[in-house]
């Protein structure tokens, strides 16, 4: 059994569409940043796979139209995985 602590960062963006009485309309063009932290404790299994509990948090912004950073909220909570080493 092992702590571990990580962090990562991800990128997106979505061209949003609807779709009304067949005639298609372009809602939006969304850009999304997620920056994620977590922590926790691992369990290895045998050598190739491991268990995993952690608390995560999660700061996710949105680039509005004028390019600028506007924070549309955080997610906190605990998540569990199951993985393999290759």
């Amino acid at each position: 059994m092992s702590l571990f602590a990580r962090g990562s960062v991800i990128g997106g963006k979505a061209k949003i569409k609807y779709r009304d009485n067949s005639t298609i309309t372009q809602a939006t063009n969304d850009n999304t940043f997620m920056f994620e932290v977590g922590g926790g404790v691992q369990y290895d299994l045998n050598e190739k796979f491991w268990l995993r509990g952690e608390y995560v948090h999660v700061i996710a912004s949105d680039l509005d139209g004028k390019g600028e950073l506007m924070d549309i909220g955080d997610i906190n909570g605990l998540q569990f995985s199951i993985g393999a080493n290759f």
